[in-house]
């Protein structure tokens, strides 16, 4: 039997944060055309498909500009 996987390296997105992100005038983070997508549902999603059982989750690395 394997061991569970850890994501120890995680982003989460949730609306809000990307909508202050925005306002702040973040509309292309680290470079990117826009902010991704993102869900608690969708992110189950990925880890369950994975084999992921846990994930470590931190704020993109934007959250220096909503402070």
């Amino acid at each position: 039997m394997s061991s569970p996987l850890i994501d120890v390296h995680a982003h989460l997105l949730p609306d809000f944060y990307v909508q202050q992100a925005t306002a702040a005038g973040h509309a292309h983070p680290d470079g990117m055309a826009g902010w991704p997508p993102w869900s608690v549902a969708a992110h189950l999603d990925l880890m369950d498909r994975n084999g992921i059982e846990t994930a470590m989750l931190s704020m993109s690395s934007t959250r220096r500009a909503l402070r």
